[in-house]
């Protein structure tokens, strides 16, 4: 079998790109240089050329690097493989009829999750929607648990923040996934009068039957 071509400098500019990923979103040259065994002037010269692109972004404050939008954007290109916006629209508006309650669609980039919509009902009193925000995988919000625990357990089915991001307000998060593969996670948060654990699980359940049907 021939041997499958292999272009040096963009397999090392995707080492970086892995390194900075696994190794806490904020490297200096010289650890990603003494990791990869690549002098300093081939990692700057790799890494100017990815942070033009987009891909890599130098902290403000510190001679640090972490991973820039152009990844969230193939990120999301990924996810709209899958599911474009008007498919996220129609599951998160027949979720929110299921729960009458704010739902969300988000994805995970690196140690963060990112909002990619939400939908509220008709109704006074409502948690707000939120889209295009990230928020940190280590918060204590449902959705948070379900990225951090489904590394552990990918049979998780769902988690509650019960009044831990804020006062007076429940939330059930549960995985979406597609060929044993996390893509993203829901969330559904409302005011805890209505939203008891018995009341969200009961939700749950049946929004199982709107994700199998349409074929995530």
């Amino acid at each position: 079998m021939p041997k499958k071509p292999y272009i040096q400098s963009i397999g090392r500019a995707l080492n970086i790109l892995e390194y900075i990923s696994t190794h806490g979103n904020y490297c200096r040259i010289q650890d990603i240089s003494n990791s990869l065994g690549l002098n300093n002037s081939t990692v700057h010269s790799l890494v100017s050329t990815l942070e033009q692109h987009g891909y890599i972004q130098r902290d403000s404050q510190s001679p640090r690097y972490s991973l820039g939008i152009s990844i969230l954007k193939l990120s999301l290109s990924y996810t709209h493989h899958f599911m474009d916006d008007e498919k996220i629209r129609k599951l998160l508006t027949q979720i929110t009829d299921i729960f009458n309650e704010t739902s969300y669609f988000t994805i995970r980039v690196d140690d963060h999750y990112f909002y990619l919509g939400s939908v509220s009902p008709n109704r006074t009193i409502k948690a707000k929607e939120v889209s295009g925000e990230f928020e940190p995988i280590s918060s204590a919000s449902g959705i948070a648990k379900v990225y951090r625990n489904f590394d552990i357990n990918n049979e998780i089915m769902y988690e509650f923040d019960i009044e831990e991001i804020e006062k007076g307000m429940n939330c059930i998060a549960f995985p979406v996934i597609k060929n044993n593969t996390l893509m993203g996670v829901i969330g559904i948060n409302g005011p805890s009068s209505r939203c008891t654990k018995e009341k969200l699980i009961k939700g749950y359940n049946k929004s199982l039957t709107i994700l199998d049907s349409l074929e995530l």
